[in-house]
């Protein structure tokens, strides 16, 4: 069976690297002799490939156990002695810690610095080796902590034509495998490279390769090495040994490391070294077209000629720092490094393309990855507030805290940040909380375009609300009420107002609670349903906190088993046993005498009538959609005119059935199934009103029960659809809506001339768009997408819908970079919230993680198993 490593997060730092399947698993070699015959053949092996990266015929590697930095301590320790003159080429932090290593074994150092994002210039360098005699000049090939490329070939070449006794040395820990690096061609004296970067093998080998002449120089020195561990003199015999088949020992090497460089070095010499040079180049050059061209940030690099192939380092956008970035990339699963480079440590992160990253583009698309993480950063600027307060297990409070954004493909993520314990329940006490987090999040409230939150007064209240302060301060956070709580309190305000729903409401969660907190009676209406040869289903118990989500309390009351066996049931005969399981209960329970049996008694004797049944049956009728409509609501994609359709489709649900037709199909399918189950349906008894009303006043007289049952039904359903209207009517729906049906308009013809919209646009905008540019291309627009519709033949007569806009400019993305403000205003439109449904869905994994058994557990690791809860996907 093929090895495949575990799932873990995509490593883009510039060292360590990704590493192949084939490399981790020759890593995991088992034990053997470092003297052993297998891998000595291993060892010699690697040290010849090794030569063949560097293009050398005549250079002797080194390949000991250790860091790059071991690399500078072998050079320093072989080639300086005390009083020498060294020259280093500073193109970053590591020119730097080269010197200062140099300087450790005695060296007189030299450093020719180069302002950041450069290197030293040809006439520089030839200067200074004009002016004094050096040993040698270090060249930082690439320097991780900036990116910068020095030109060796450059440096050698005015070396040997200056001072051509001057050792030329390459760090190359950042560039060997990944750039051009031609080592007898260009002369050079020493290469040092390290086996995380560009090899891709674990960290842990010091890779050094040195020319004949540093070589015959060390072997000729007159003072001792300062150093037992790099010396050369001590590894020259082990290195020719192993190539010759013949293991020499002077320190144990680090056998599984060397198998997988032998692997990776396998991998690497399988192909001309020159078109991994090229694959690099190219896999560099798209990556960085593309943070220029599409993200339009700046690189560290002042000029593309000093950019390296294996890295790219980028400067933040202004107001952004890495505590903004770095934590949101990791998110992703996209590890990169922050800034090192002392100057502009904070202002600038590191990406690394080096090994399978840059050379396996088509199966692995590492690249392609981290490009789509980046460019939902890039988009998601703006962001809106979810936030909803509930109590948890231990009776502490608890905010949870949803961040809206929307990504350049229109990806619309809502992401839990965490749960906050408030002291108090006051507003103000709630907004120090929210910037507290934003603060941690590095998120700023100036970006911030929505809010929404539930109608408690502490959230909602017009003068002393959360959504009030933040509004006073941000005037840009548009407050959007909840719409399924809206919907919440229309099913709950029904309730109130009709009086048969309502009253059987109370009833049925008697009746189920009632059954359902008992084993025993939960005995008995299993026993019943096993005597009928029915499949059990338990009772549903009522949902405590949404009014909408009720319809399978309802259905199991209705229909108490699942499903019918070979006889067929009659609903009604279905319905009749499960008052015969209540009276049963009552029957067993009465021989108790307590107060359990009178309350079965009480709740058998409503069941029985009519009234009952028919709230009961009208409950359903109504719920079933105000579920419908509620799922449609909690999307976490809806936007606003899913709202309207959904809410408007539910309306008109209800308002053909509110005439004459639809009352005398329900009440006579009501009579029907209720033949047998109930009493019949009586006329309440009149009532004469109490004597402190006005003597005008008189009771109605119904003269039949259709009459009085049909103003029952007609008041339930006339209740129900204003009461939706109502509730689905916020002063902010206006201004969303025109903007909604001036993305439409445009998109379907061009603008007629009027600022009808204009002024809204600028209302809704306030300077996040340029609306002189959006008037512009306006009157493109619909040109535009008539043109791609015919061109992906697409059956779209006329656009009506947000999404099919969305669609249309993914499929077509040349439309995006044409209308840049247009594009921009669908993002916006797309961020403002409209539910809360996240935040809902928190409480819910709340509930299952501090239950209880874990009430003492911190808020700490409560926010950190709910985090892993809610993110496990992407874990």
């Amino acid at each position: 069976m093929a090895f495949h490593q575990a799932e873990h997060s995509l490593l883009v730092i510039p060292g360590p690297i990704e590493v192949s399947d084939d490399v981790l698993f020759a890593n995991a070699t088992p034990s053997q002799s470092h003297m052993s015959k297998s891998f000595t053949e291993t060892f010699g092996q690697a040290i010849k490939m090794f030569r063949q990266v560097l293009v050398t015929e005549r250079g002797q590697p080194f390949i000991v156990a250790g860091s790059g930095t071991l690399g500078w301590d072998m050079v320093a320790s072989n080639l300086i002695e005390s009083g020498d003159e060294a020259l280093v080429l500073h193109s970053g932090y590591f020119g730097q810690s080269f010197a200062d290593c140099l300087e450790a074994y005695g060296a007189k150092v030299t450093q020719l610095k180069a302002p950041v994002g450069q290197c030293p210039s040809r006439e520089q360098i030839a200067e200074a080796l004009t002016t004094t005699n050096y040993k040698l000049i270090t060249v930082t090939h690439v320097d991780t902590s900036t990116g910068v490329l020095s030109n060796a070939q450059m440096v050698s070449e005015v070396v040997h034509q200056i001072s051509p006794d001057t050792l030329v040395i390459l760090d190359g820990v950042c560039s060997v495998g990944s750039e051009e690096i031609r080592m007898d061609e260009w002369s050079l004296d020493v290469v040092m490279c390290a086996s995380q970067k560009g090899l891709g093998v674990p960290p842990g080998l010091s890779l050094v390769c040195a020319s004949e002449r540093a070589v015959h120089f060390v072997e000729a020195r007159k003072t001792k090495i300062n150093s037992y561990f790099a010396s050369w003199l001590n590894w020259l015999p082990v290195m020719r040994g192993y190539e010759q088949g013949k293991p020499v020992y002077f320190a144990t090497p680090p056998v599984q490391l060397i198998c997988a460089l032998h692997a990776s070095l396998k991998e690497i010499t399988s192909r001309p070294i020159a078109e991994r040079w090229t694959k690099n180049k190219q896999a560099s050059k798209d990556f960085k077209d593309f943070v220029t061209d599409e993200l339009g940030l700046k690189q560290v690099p002042n000029d593309p000629a000093f950019a390296a192939n294996g890295m790219t380092a980028i400067y933040f956008p202004e107001g952004i720092s890495a505590s903004d970035i770095v934590p949101r990339l990791l998110e992703c699963g996209i590890v990169v490094a922050g800034g090192l480079h002392k100057e502009i440590k904070d202002k600038y992160f590191r990406i690394g393309h080096m090994g399978l990253t840059a050379i396996d583009t088509t199966t692995r698309r590492d690249l392609e990855k981290v490009k789509d993480a980046l460019r939902h950063l890039s988009s998601t600027k703006w962001f809106s507030l979810i936030c909803d307060e509930t109590c948890d297990e231990s009776t502490v409070e608890q905010l949870c805290i949803t961040i809206r954004s929307v990504d350049s493909n229109y990806n619309v993520f809502e992401d839990v940040v965490g749960l906050y314990a408030t002291s108090t329940q006051n507003a103000s006490t709630i907004v120090a909380a929210i910037y507290d987090v934003l603060v941690r999040c590095g998120l700023d409230m100036i970006n911030c375009r929505g809010q929404s939150y539930d109608g408690a007064s502490n959230m909602s209240g017009i003068y002393n609300g959360v959504s009030s302060i933040i509004l006073n301060q941000y005037s840009k956070a548009i407050y959007v009420h909840c719409v399924a709580h809206c919907l919440d309190l229309a099913v709950h305000d029904l309730t109130d107002q009709c009086a048969s729903v309502g009253y059987c409401l109370l009833y049925m969660k008697d009746i189920i609670d009632f059954i359902r907190r008992s084993p025993k009676r939960r005995a008995i209406l299993k026993n019943i349903v096993n005597q009928i040869s029915l499949s059990y289903a338990n009772l549903t118990a009522l949902c405590p906190t949404r009014w909408t989500m009720r319809t399978s309390s309802y259905d199991s009351l209705l229909k108490v088993m699942s499903k019918v066996n070979q006889y067929q049931f009659a609903f009604s005969k279905i319905c009749f046993h499960l008052i015969y399981v209540v009276q049963e209960a009552l029957y067993t329970i009465s021989e108790e005498k307590g107060g359990p049996g009178i309350k079965a008694n009480g709740l058998y004797e409503q069941m029985k009538k009519f009234d009952f049944f028919l709230g009961l049956k009208l409950g359903h009728l109504i719920f079933t959609d105000a579920e419908k409509l509620s799922r449609v609501l909690r999307s976490t994609d809806c936007c606003l005119q899913d709202v309207f359709c959904a809410a408007q489709a539910t309306i008109h649900r209800f308002e053909p059935i509110q005439g004459d037709n639809g009352l005398e199909l329900f009440y006579d399918q009501v009579i029907k199934e209720s033949d047998g189950l109930t009493e019949q349906p009586v006329l309440p008894r009149p009532r004469r009103p109490p004597q402190r009303y006005d003597i005008n006043i008189n009771s109605v007289n119904y003269t039949s029960c259709t009459n009085y049952y049909r103003k029952i039904y007609v008041e339930t359903l006339e209740s129900i659809i204003n009461l939706l209207r109502n509730r689905f009517t916020q002063r902010n729906f206006k201004l969303l809506c025109e903007v909604e049906n001036f993305i439409l308009s445009i998109c379907n013809k061009p603008p007629d001339g009027s600022n009808d919209h204009i002024g809204v646009i600028i209302e809704f905008c306030r300077h996040d768009i340029n609306v002189e540019k959006l008037k512009v291309e306006s009157f493109m627009i619909s040109d535009f997408f008539k043109a791609a519709i015919n061109t992906n033949q697409m059956k779209i007569k006329q656009i009506t819908k947000i999404s099919t806009v969305c669609e249309i400019l993914n499929t077509r993305k040349i439309g995006k970079e044409m209308f840049q403000e247009f594009d921009k205003l669908i993002r916006l439109y797309l961020t403002i919230p409209v539910t809360t449904a996240t935040a809902e869905r928190a409480f819910s994994t709340l509930n299952r993680v501090k239950n209880a058994l874990r009430t003492s557990m911190t808020q700490s690791q409560l926010n950190h198993c709910l985090l892993a809860h809610i993110y496990k996907e992407k874990l």
